[in-house]
């Protein structure tokens, strides 16, 4: 999204220390940028569904946030943000005001034997029972 079709989201998202992540398939140099973030003490957003939703609901998270989790030995806090696609749906150019609310839940750690698909499955069910 920012990083196609727009110089002003492309622009914003560097401001705002974004980068690209590639949405299918594997993708070392974002998850060495990641680690590179996190062992200089930054935390990292990420959306693990891989794309904004088109109608509000949850999607099924995409097994990146658990090679992440595994891979890095870090935290994952879930959150839920309700009402974000009343502000800025897909296909719509301005925001518009509109209640939003943030949930945090117990931070998740990968367990030893969890594959990514696996603990990604279990963080979806976390942020879905917020």
């Amino acid at each position: 999204y920012f990083f196609t079709g727009h110089r002003g989201r492309a622009f914003l998202a560097a401001w705002l220390g974004g980068f690209a992540f590639r949405r299918r398939g594997a993708n070392p140099g974002s998850l060495a940028e990641i680690d590179h973030l996190l062992e200089r003490g930054w935390s990292v957003l990420v959306f693990p569904e891989g794309t904004r939703s088109r109608d509000g609901e949850l999607a099924t998270f995409k097994p990146g946030i658990g090679l992440i989790a595994a891979r890095t030995g870090r935290p994952v806090v879930p959150v839920r943000i309700v009402g974000l696609h009343d502000v800025l749906a897909p296909g719509r150019r301005l925001p518009r005001r509109a209640p939003v609310e943030v949930r945090f839940g117990p931070a998740l750690r990968a367990e030893v034997a969890e594959g990514p698909r696996e603990f990604a499955a279990r963080l979806e069910a976390a942020v879905r029972a917020l």
